[in-house]
């Protein structure tokens, strides 16, 4: 008895959120100055979407009937691309690389202040001027700069 209940209320449960997912994934297609409660569909999509995949490993437990359920998935497959960030494209490398940008990251260790460094640097502040002019970056990320007092 407490066992057919719970048959049926998986059963039941699974065949109102894979409508409700159904409508989420028109949300992005419908304007919402015609019908703005379909948005809210959409915002909860994340959630009946975890809701389905759940309740689909309960049906197939309870009832192994779960072909309905995967087809509600696989119509949303654009949906979940979009959501997730899955592009079927291959990207374009060449865009890439046409924009480049130049990072450095430098530890000065204080530019030795306290003479830990042997042999001794004669004039580390200097040559790390120079290195940064040579070098043209965009971004100069430093570490352990001190100015002199």
């Amino acid at each position: 008895m407490l066992f057919g209940l719970i048959k049926a209320i998986v059963k039941y449960t699974s065949i109102v959120v894979s409508l409700a997912l159904l409508v989420s994934y028109t949300s992005s297609f419908i304007p919402p100055q015609k019908f703005w409660f379909i948005q809210l569909f959409g915002l909860v999509y994340p959630a009946l979407l975890v809701s389905l995949v759940v309740l689909i490993l309960l049906n197939f437990l309870f009832r192994k009937r779960i072909v309905f359920y995967i087809i509600v998935l696989l119509i949303g497959t654009f949906t979940h691309a979009k959501y997730f960030g899955i592009d079927f494209k291959s990207p374009d490398l060449e865009q890439y690389s046409k924009n480049e940008l130049k990072v450095m990251s430098y530890n000065a260790r204080m530019f030795d202040a306290y003479k830990f460094i042997t042999p001794e640097l004669t004039d580390s502040r200097a040559d790390f001027i120079e290195l940064f002019k040579n070098e043209s970056v965009d971004i100069l990320c430093i570490q352990e700069y001190v100015e002199d007092e």
